[in-house]
């Protein structure tokens, strides 16, 4: 693992909790329902906030912030089994990995934020952060995140292109499409 995620690790472990960060103290096992949850308030609130990632650490300790270890799901296969659960609830895929820092083990949630106009839900269900605590995705927080507008890439004419461009394939589909439609 990378300088850069002790160095990181480091850094905050010295603040407290904000809306894309979220400290819990796990021993071995941790209701993955409850992860989901947190997954989509973190990510929610990384879009609102316009960051790159947000996350969820076990095993730090919550008031003091200091770091006692976890037992989560040691096996590699567990991990991975968790982060196929968070997909499946949640349609958001997340980073999770170990890590030893100052000589105990971590499960780091890496979350990135929602994509745009799209709000995360956990089993149907749209979560946010109010400063430490998990809550309800408000109605304003969940307009703003769907009122977010992505550019339409397929819609810009750019000068320097050409028919050469395009895709053979591509324009063999939308050719069958259109033919299909007259038909």
């Amino acid at each position: 693992m990378s300088q850069d995620i002790h160095t990181f690790l480091d850094t905050i472990l010295g603040r407290p909790e904000t809306e894309i960060i979220e400290f819990k103290l796990v021993d071995n096992d941790y209701n993955t329902g409850k992860i989901c949850d947190y997954v989509s308030a973190l990510a929610n609130e990384a879009n609102l906030k316009q960051k790159e990632k947000a996350y969820l650490i076990f095993w730090v300790e919550p008031k003091n912030h200091t770091v006692v270890g976890t037992d989560y799901r040691e096996e590699p296969s567990r991990l991975d089994s968790t982060k196929q659960q968070i997909f499946q609830n949640t349609k958001h895929s997340v980073n999770v990995f170990s890590i030893e820092h100052n000589g105990q083990r971590l499960v780091i949630f890496e979350i990135p934020p929602s994509p745009q106009g799209i709000v995360i839900e956990s089993n149907g269900f749209a979560y946010a952060r109010e400063w430490e605590s998990l809550v309800a995705l408000s109605r304003s927080k969940r307009e703003q995140i769907e009122s977010q507008k992505s550019t339409d890439w397929s819609n810009i004419f750019h000068s320097w292109s050409s028919f050469t461009d395009l895709d053979d394939t591509a324009i063999g589909f939308v050719r069958n499409l259109l033919f299909k439609d007259l038909q």
